[in-house]
């Protein structure tokens, strides 16, 4: 993983009739990333996937949408499978983001 997780929730605390949903499903804390490797052009093999900064900033390029600027209390829902890349982070950046399925690949893209 490219970023460090402050914190993975397995979503154990969820009622059980929600077993199949916690077993497809991860809510991650995500702090500051390794530059050299969020700043090369990739995307996540993934049905869904849902970013909100809860603090700092981040400034993401995405495929057919160009350069965003995501502040604090913003939300993103990038695009299944968009290709992607982090342009620049503030020290403090967290995160929190929620992806379908909880286990995915990561494909990296030639320049």
């Amino acid at each position: 993983m490219a970023c460090v997780p402050m914190r993975n929730t397995a979503i154990s605390a969820l009622p059980r009739p929600a077993t199949a949903w916690r077993r497809r499903t991860s809510i991650r804390l995500i702090g500051p990333c390794n530059p050299a490797e969020v700043s090369k052009l990739h995307f996540h093999d993934v049905e869904f996937q849902m970013v909100y900064v809860l603090k700092g900033w981040v400034k993401t390029y995405m495929e057919g949408q160009g350069e965003t600027l995501m502040k604090e209390g913003q939300r993103m829902d990038p695009a299944a499978r968009i290709k992607h890349l982090i342009m620049d982070y503030s020290d403090d950046v967290e995160l929190l983001e929620v992806i379908l399925p909880a286990e995915f690949k990561t494909v990296e893209l030639a320049a």
